[in-house]
């Protein structure tokens, strides 16, 4: 992103209101609405955080990424696409862009995706509001493992840090094989979480109780966890409801107050029909 600016979620309609508002609350941006609308909605993600805008929102797209601005699109895709005509000139220089729909299914890396950070960005957007990360470039694809994690509240970034490095140690991979970090609602907000998927370039994936309780019984089951937080585990679960068609390599790992546990993705591979192991 360039000269640092702040992010900027762009709403076209009432229906996008809603999520852009909850997106835009989560990772410090402001909000872009018709004036129209910034008038008559309620409960704006920050007190002046709400720019109001006139005329069409190809206009104000042009202007903020012109300016280098994130971008975060609550529209269809089609119509995301349409408003970015002309404007992408070198991904090395473009601004990121993550399209969210309005019903709040799925975040789309549509631009800058690896040099831009608009990866990076779809994972924190689909945090925000519980969306599938739709992530396509080829760097990413590379990246095939996914870190399940749990933690004490307030364990600082060291403890987890050396955590995943031991785990990553026994199963014989590297930091740069990370594609996502995945951890339950109720710890997505622990610092030490966010500082470490920062330092590994690595989005967070985010599940709720009813997702982590549809697989936990697959796994063993912590008794603290299940007591505090009605779910059986975080790290495995987690881990394995982000992999992609995965399977879990290294099981759940307790070190000094974290809990770790890796899923690798599996890639498809022509005429398989089915997912096989990546190498």
């Amino acid at each position: 992103m360039k000269d640092n600016r702040p992010l900027a979620v762009v709403v076209v309609n009432e229906a996008g209101f809603a999520p852009g508002a909850a997106v835009a609350e989560a990772i410090g941006a402001f909000l872009y609405v018709p004036v129209r609308l910034s008038a008559v909605q309620s409960a704006p993600p920050r007190p002046g955080a709400v720019v109001g805008y006139e005329g069409s929102a190809g206009d104000v797209v042009r202007q903020l990424f012109g300016e280098g601005r994130g971008l975060v699109l609550v529209m269809a895709a089609g119509i995301a696409v349409r408003l970015l005509s002309g404007l992408p000139e070198d991904k090395r220089r473009d601004p990121p862009v993550v399209v969210l729909d309005t019903a709040a299914r799925y975040a789309i890396s549509l631009l800058a995706g690896h040099e831009g950070g608009a990866n990076g960005l779809a994972y924190r957007v689909a945090a925000a509001v519980g969306a599938e990360p739709v992530v396509t470039t080829g760097s990413e694809a590379h990246r095939t493992l996914v870190v399940g994690l749990g933690c004490r509240r307030s364990v600082g970034a060291p403890a987890i840090m050396a955590a995943i490095e031991r785990g990553l140690t026994l199963a014989g991979r590297k930091k740069n094989d990370i594609r996502v970090v995945a951890t339950a609602d109720f710890k997505a907000g622990e610092p030490g979480i966010l500082e470490v998927c920062s330092a590994l370039g690595a989005g967070l994936q985010v599940f709720g109780r009813e997702a982590i309780r549809g697989v936990d019984r697959l796994f063993g089951e912590s008794r603290c966890t299940r007591k505090y937080f009605d779910v059986g585990g975080v790290a495995e679960p987690c881990a394995f409801l982000a992999a992609r068609n995965g399977r879990i390599i290294l099981p759940r790992l307790v070190a000094d107050q974290v809990t770790v546990a890796l899923a690798e993705d599996r890639l498809w591979s022509p005429g398989s029909g089915r997912g096989t192991p990546s190498t």
